[in-house]
């Protein structure tokens, strides 16, 4: 069994639900910090977790992918080049 399927030390099974994300560039890397709760009686105090996530800009563009994949949806599409003036008028993307 791997470490990944022992679960953590404290006992938890490392679940929780994303509460807030953040992302920055960093040079030629970028920075992902996420923040998630796990369950917990009502009443009580809950703990947000943060985490960390250095990531190079090819796996940040395939992380994002992925997740518009698994939520089915799709990516914004961006046009590099401008439209032309005759394009703007009849509404083309040319």
């Amino acid at each position: 069994m791997s470490g990944a399927d022992q679960g953590r030390k404290d006992g938890s099974d490392g679940f929780g639900a994303l509460v807030g994300w953040t992302g920055e560039r960093l040079g030629d890397k970028v920075v992902l910090k996420m923040e998630s709760v796990r369950s917990a009686p009502i009443g009580s105090d809950s703990k947000v977790d943060n985490f960390q996530y250095f990531l190079t800009r090819s796996q940040a563009a395939v992380l994002a992918n992925y997740l518009y994949e698994v939520a089915g949806q799709t990516p914004p599409r961006y046009h590099s080049r401008k439209r032309s003036w005759l394009g703007k008028v009849l509404g083309s993307a040319g």
